[in-house]
């Protein structure tokens, strides 16, 4: 299990996998997306993980003032 919760349930809420090894659970964006669909994939969560509380570190692309209501 993901050892944040919380991060975690933003992460699959926004379109991310979880992949869950032995020792270890990360995500991942679906294969299969287009460029414009990935930006916005990771613009949107940036977006709801700061809205939750979450410091996040990310690429000028990425960066947003949302902050979508949970």
């Amino acid at each position: 299990m993901a050892r944040d919760p919380a991060a975690h349930s933003v992460l699959q809420r926004t379109g991310f996998v979880a992949v869950v090894r032995l020792h270890e659970t990360y995500h991942c964006a679906p294969t299969g997306l287009t460029e414009d669909d990935e930006d916005r994939l990771g613009t949107e969560t940036v977006a709801r993980l700061r809205a939750a509380g979450y410091r996040v570190d990310c690429d000028e692309a990425f960066d947003t003032g949302a902050r979508p209501a949970s």
